[in-house]
């Protein structure tokens, strides 16, 4: 029994914590809304031809995320996609944010882009087959207006034609 005494408030201090961050997590997820979609539809697509993946955020208010376009040296976390290599597709150039707002951080000492709201970027790719697909994952970071802090994120996506 006294080991038991002894084990708990040890049991407290370290799971506590993981399940409310667990619980937090889940309910910051909502902060954004991610939508991933072609610039043409499958009717009009052939191999060959240079269409846009086009990536869609929408952002939960007093909430913003920074965007891709920035000195990723310069200190916080640009917005990175990456693509799963694959034989119906080939990346043309980098993916663009698009309408981003820029500022100047004193703390940073440089200029940043984000976008508040909503927020648009664009991958050009060139169609290799018409059996298309694209997978990959992406990171980003969303700041709080209210108190400053700044939580990262990583997740997965797929762009599917729809018929």
């Amino acid at each position: 029994m006294t080991v038991m005494k002894i084990l708990l408030p040890f049991f407290y201090i370290i799971f506590i914590p993981l399940f409310a961050w667990a619980q937090s997590e889940k309910e910051l997820m909502h902060l954004t809304n991610w939508e991933f979609n072609f610039s043409k539809s499958i009717d009009e697509v052939k191999a060959g031809d240079e269409i846009d993946l086009v990536i869609s955020v929408l952002i939960d208010d007093d909430w913003f995320l920074y965007s891709s376009d920035f000195d990723p040296d310069l200190g916080p976390m640009p917005a990175e996609f990456h693509f799963e290599e694959n034989d119906s597709y080939e990346l043309v150039d980098s993916t663009k944010a698009v309408n981003s707002k820029k500022k100047y951080d004193e703390m940073w000492e440089g200029d940043y882009t984000y976008f508040k709201h909503n927020g648009e970027f664009r991958q050009t790719i060139k169609v290799l087959k018409e059996t298309l697909s694209v997978k990959g994952s992406q990171t980003y970071q969303l700041c709080s207006e209210i108190d400053g802090s700044c939580i990262p994120f990583e997740a997965e996506f797929v762009f599917q034609f729809k018929k």
